[in-house]
Parts: structure tokens; sequence; C-alpha cells
């Protein structure tokens, strides 16, 4: 399944985002939503005073 992001300004999108690898989820993770995009791997949330130095909400 192909996926898409609808933007307008690139250099917006690219202050707001993260280079990371991800997949849709499995059958069996019913923690998510059916096809969801989660990350692939390691991750862990932003902390605050990453989140408050983002363009994103908070």
């Amino acid at each position: 399944m192909p996926l898409q992001i609808a933007y307008g300004d690139p250099s917006a999108l690219r202050a707001r985002c993260e280079v990371a690898t991800a997949r849709t989820t499995r059958p069996e993770e019913t923690t998510y939503e059916p096809g969801a995009i989660i990350p692939a791997g390691r991750w862990h949330p932003m902390n605050r005073s990453r989140r408050q130095g983002s363009h994103g909400p908070s």
C-alpha cells in the first residue's frame, strides 16, 4: 500500500519531522487500529524540551 502525506510547505514539513523506519501493523497487534503506521524497531517518545522546541502542537 503506498503511503502519501499531504502538505503545503516542504520546509515546514521537514522542521516537524524526524526520519525513522516505519511499518504497518500486523493483524495480531490488536492494540493498534488495523493498518496503522507505527515505528519499526526501537523508539521512544520525544521528551518535553524537544517537544517545546518543535513547531508542532505541544
